[in-house]
């Protein structure tokens, strides 16, 4: 298939931000569009991102999008965290039910956390709190696979279809995926999403079966405890590995660095990245993606270009906040993780009492939910 000359809009990137910018494109009766990406690498297929918070859910109904998506996913409603075998919080989310070179005049970089878009528009990119190291001790490093279990796994019900569990400065979290997305597996397939122990050196590219069902051992559910006798995991469908980092595009948009007076716009791993910590960097992306269509339209539709790019920068403001918000809810949930590794023992075990008390609460549970959801920050 041959690509245009020219476009208006250039869409650099077709991941989940970049085809979410195409469908709020269209939404706004645009449709002089180009979408590309390049070429994928064997083994560069492993997804990571499986969750789509509230605000996410939101935004996709907003331009046509949600009854399409919604019965494809499973609707998680309350996500429990636990210190091995203690429960120490829940986020109840059944209790928001009410709140809930550039050939183009635009281009939108959506390619990803080492953007071709922002590098070439000059765009610096770095954690916002100045943390340049990205060392978080066993958190440094995350794996992820997609796995099938030699059982059913007993701690993945109906009511807790996620189970996470934190020891040591570790986490690690299970949880059923749709087996519509899977039709040729007899099983049900599974996320999985680990921290690396320091100890155990730098994860493999790929991680295989073996790999996943030692880190279960070391630091997974205590109903898991037979994997230290019995490998438990039959099958990979696809593993990858990340290296924890924070980091924020210093802006969203700018004009074409020849001068000639194009547009950049950034969206999703381009414009910002952070800890897996709660799922919220795909959703991120995918809010930024939909909140630029009605702007670009505003854009398109303006008599005066120029004076307009006042509509690019309050978004690009708007934006940067609420990444900026996200990357700090993502480092609070690091430090909450690692506190086991650097807290006296008497005295965690005062504080997790503490948390346990209040944890109950249905209003800290919403809080949490809410926090944890996105609609705070929408």
């Amino acid at each position: 298939m041959s690509l245009p000359r020219r476009t208006t809009i250039l869409i650099v990137g077709a991941g989940p931000a970049g085809m979410a910018a195409a469908m709020s494109l269209k939404h706004q009766g645009i449709n002089d569009f180009v979408v590309v990406d390049a070429i994928r690498v064997p083994g560069g297929e492993a997804s990571r991102a499986v969750v789509i918070q509230a605000a996410t859910l939101e935004a996709l109904n907003n331009v046509g999008c949600l009854d399409g998506i919604l019965p494809m996913g499973n609707k998680v409603e309350r996500l429990s965290l636990h210190d091995d075998s203690s429960y120490l919080l829940s986020a109840d989310f059944s209790l928001l039910s009410n709140d809930t070179k550039f050939p183009a005049k635009y281009v939108i970089g959506a390619d990803g956390a080492h953007s071709v878009i922002r590098s070439e528009a000059g765009i610096s990119f770095q954690d916002p709190d100045g943390n340049e190291t990205h060392e978080y001790g066993n958190l440094t490093q995350m794996v992820f696979a997609d796995v099938t279990f030699n059982k059913p796994l007993e701690i993945c019900t109906p009511t807790r279809k996620v189970s996470l569990t934190i020891s040591g400065g570790n986490m690690l979290l299970l949880a059923p995926l749709p087996a519509s997305s899977f039709p040729d597996s007899p099983k049900t397939v599974y996320r999985i999403s680990s921290s690396v122990p320091v100890e155990f050196g730098t994860a493999p590219p790929s991680p295989p079966a073996d790999y996943f069902d030692s880190l279960i051992a070391h630091h997974g559910p205590p109903e898991l405890a037979q994997v230290k006798r019995t490998p438990i995991i039959d099958n990979v469908l696809a593993s990858s590995r990340y290296r924890t980092r924070s980091a924020i595009a210093e802006r969203y948009f700018t004009r074409h660095p020849d001068g000639g007076g194009g547009m950049i716009l950034l969206i999703g791993d381009s414009a910002h990245i952070h800890s897996p910590f709660a799922g919220q960097g795909m959703s991120l992306g995918i809010r930024d993606a939909i909140s630029l269509g009605p702007v670009l339209r505003a854009h398109m539709d303006s008599p005066d270009g120029t004076t307009s790019d006042e509509l690019f920068e309050q978004w690009s403001v708007t934006r940067y906040a609420r990444a900026r918000t996200v990357v700090a809810l993502t480092k609070r949930g690091l430090g909450i993780m690692n506190i086991q590794r650097l807290m006296w023992a008497p005295l965690l075990n005062v504080l997790f009492a503490i948390i346990r008390f209040f944890g109950r609460l249905k209003f800290v549970q919403r809080q949490v939910a809410y926090r944890l959801s996105g609609l705070a920050e929408i």
